[in-house]
């Protein structure tokens, strides 16, 4: 098991530039300030994969909406947590970096937002399907 682990720890180490230790026992720790600031591996684990998930969401909402502007389509309103409003040609689109929504989001006819690298690809491909 702690190959595994280490293995894991190590891939995260080169893809995040960060120095987490695997110590003998099994726990994982990084230090900082001259303190050791300890980890357990599933959550630091899930702490990277939402962070990996969060910037793909990102980047594919500012692609998406990117793409409807260029075809036209009118950024009617935008919300301060990251979803972007449009009207193309009579219908209501939201493209987001969340799938969350509240009563305070607008009703459109269609929610455009993905976790996926590359998710834009579907959701480009899901937008031209409704205003076709």
């Amino acid at each position: 098991m702690k190959t595994s682990k280490q293995e894991k720890i190590n891939e995260i180490n080169s893809k995040y530039d960060q120095n987490y230790i695997l110590n003998e026992s099994g726990r994982i720790y990084t230090t900082f300030m001259n303190k050791k600031m300890w980890f357990k591996f599933d959550e630091l684990v899930q702490r990277w994969e939402n962070f990996d998930r969060e910037r793909n969401a990102d980047k594919n909402a500012k692609v998406v909406c990117e793409f409807i502007t260029k075809k036209g389509g009118d950024l009617t309103y935008t919300s301060i947590h990251g979803s972007f409003y449009f009207n193309f040609k009579g219908f209501k689109i939201r493209v987001s970096n969340h799938d969350w929504t509240s009563e305070y989001h607008l009703s459109p006819d269609v929610n455009l937002c993905s976790y996926s690298e590359n998710g834009h690809e579907e959701m480009i491909s899901k937008f031209q399907k409704i205003v076709a």
